[in-house]
């Protein structure tokens, strides 16, 4: 017979929705916790959710750093081969996590009703894990253990695990940007995507197009420093319209104004938006002008991410609790702006990542 604490968690995490996490929230720390089976619960309530669910993943950690925040969950000292250690919120989330990631599946179609469960696991697992390392319960060293054994481990690697990373870099980019050492991985990551989509863009063992739109968006992602499109394009219609009417009021845009950013005519062939460097001169035949090929990644550099004849395992719990963490708390607005469908603000690395 479950206990009561177990029974309330089960159905507060099961029941959560973008809607209703904030109560939620408050309802889970409202609640008072005496065993550590508690807490595995809470986790193992957590990443059902997460590996069946995707959609859910951002809700599930805003829950979770919020009870971190309160310190209202205690911890509980336990023993495990003669050594004593705190058995807490963060290393009960980041054991099961730790399973999860694991188990993992390969081999998967990137498409298709076949394997549709497989591949929600693979997305909810990397989303968490970037949204962890978002909300502090992480480390870069994690994320480049998990990222490299998927982008480096195989000549030509399972697609939808391609795909997750790069929603996982796409989440977890301006704040990895925001240190030397998330920089530098982030560059590297990105020269290895570059370097798969030009060696698996035609062929016999070509990628899927769902496969390449996706590195194709973290690159587009990047180079627009992280911003939206959606935030851009108001930008530049605000742009676009003067400020003031004559008589000195603001101006409102009306509807079709700013069509620049949505219906304006492509580039000319051969032009270049700013930033972009010098254009390349089309060929005097008039075909296309070749996108220049992608930088190889150096050998040197794999074997920096997995060393030759060893598979690299990322210990979650060891390597959250050896240093600090690179990425500050989120914003307390977090609820409100995912439930009116706005992303949060990005979380700022703290002064003490490395």
């Amino acid at each position: 017979k479950h206990l009561p604490v177990e029974e309330d968690v089960k159905r507060l995490i099961s029941s959560l929705t973008v809607l209703n996490a904030e109560s939620a929230s408050g309802s889970l720390a409202a609640l008072v916790w005496k065993q550590q089976s508690e807490l595995r619960c809470l986790a193992d309530s957590l990443l059902q959710r997460v590996v069946t669910e995707p959609a859910v993943v951002e809700p599930l950690a805003m829950v979770l750093q919020s009870l971190r925040d309160r310190g209202v969950v205690p911890s509980f000292e336990m023993e495990e081969d003669g050594k004593k250690f705190q058995f807490d919120l963060k290393r009960a989330v980041m054991e099961r996590t730790q399973a999860e990631f694991d188990s993992l599946p390969q081999d998967l179609e990137i498409e298709g009703d076949d394997g549709k469960e497989a591949r929600n696991k693979v997305k909810g697992v990397m989303a968490f894990l970037g949204q962890l390392f978002l909300r502090q319960f992480t480390t870069t060293k994690i994320l480049k253990m998990v990222v490299s054994s998927m982008l480096f481990r195989r000549e030509r690697p399972d697609e939808v695990h391609l795909e997750a990373v790069c929603l996982l870099l796409k989440a977890t980019g301006a704040s990895l940007e925001s240190t030397q050492v998330g920089m530098k991985l982030l560059d590297d990551f990105c020269i290895r995507l570059k370097e798969l989509r030009s060696k698996f863009e035609q062929g016999p063992d070509a990628f899927h197009e769902k496969t390449l739109s996706a590195i194709e968006s973290l690159m587009d992602a990047r180079k627009r420093k992280w911003v939206s499109k959606r935030t851009n394009r108001l930008k530049d219609q605000l742009k676009s319209v003067p400020t003031n009417t004559s008589d000195g009021r603001p101006r409102l845009l009306s509807r079709g104004e700013g069509a620049a950013a949505d219906g304006a005519a492509p580039p000319a062939p051969g032009s270049t938006s700013p930033g972009d460097g010098p254009a390349a001169a089309p060929p005097a035949d008039g075909s296309p002008v070749p996108e220049p090929p992608a930088e190889p990644v150096a050998e040197k550099v794999k074997a920096a991410y997995i060393p030759p004849g060893q598979v690299e395992r990322a210990s979650f719990v060891r390597e959250s609790e050896a240093r600090p963490v690179e990425s500050a708390p989120a914003e307390k607005s977090d609820f409100k702006a995912v439930k009116k469908g706005l992303r949060p603000v990005t979380l700022r690395p703290s002064a003490k990542g490395k």
